[in-house]
């Protein structure tokens, strides 16, 4: 994110204080494409985590009315792209495949 603001910075605070507060709950599924985020690829070893898009901006009440995204429909809601969910997502924990909805 190159051109970050300070109505940006203040709204990553504000829906991290929520978290931490109990405000927000950070969900395990993405609200696109249905993926748990231990079904998203690792980064540096750590599972990716479900990331909070600021759809109506970043000032005032909207600041906290977020949708929540894995990184890849983030990064495709930013681009103005729709992701096709996979049909068989590997399990990382059992190394098996699981069908999803």
């Amino acid at each position: 994110m190159a051109t970050t603001d300070i109505t940006q910075i203040r709204a990553y605070a504000e829906v991290n204080r929520a978290l931490r507060t109990g405000t927000l709950t950070r969900p395990h599924n993405c609200s696109t494409c249905k993926r748990h985020y231990t079904e998203l690829p690792k980064h540096g070893g750590r599972y990716a985590v479900i990331e909070a898009h600021h759809h109506r901006g970043y000032i005032g009440a909207a600041a906290l009315d977020v949708i929540w995204l894995c990184s890849p429909c983030h990064h495709a809601e930013h681009a103005n792209k729709p992701v096709t969910a996979p049909s068989i997502v590997p399990n990382q924990f059992e190394g098996t495949e699981q069908e999803t909805a």
